[in-house]
């Protein structure tokens, strides 16, 4: 079974895939604008779905707050960037 950070670790690198993804689907628009726009649908889909509520619900509701108690002095450094990278 794999630790708890490492399965985080394991959605940042498809969340990294997904984002080089949409960062080269402007060379799909000039060849394929049909095609360009599924993907575009389905990547919108999946930052929604997978980032936002899945992977991001548990970094906000269980990892963050972990790390506080743990260490006060987080607050207003690391998890206050972490937080604002999720926004």
């Amino acid at each position: 079974m794999k630790d708890p950070i490492e399965v985080l670790l394991d959605e940042h690198k498809i969340i990294t895939s997904a984002i080089d993804l949409a960062n080269h689907a402007d060379e799909l628009w000039l060849k394929n604008e049909a095609v360009y726009e599924i993907i575009i649908r389905k990547l919108i889909s999946f930052f929604r779905i997978y980032a936002d509520l899945y992977h991001h619900h548990k970094e906000e509701k269980i990892l963050f707050p972990e790390m506080q108690k743990k260490n006060e002095l987080l607050q207003d450094g690391v998890l206050k960037e972490m937080f604002n990278n999720h926004e």
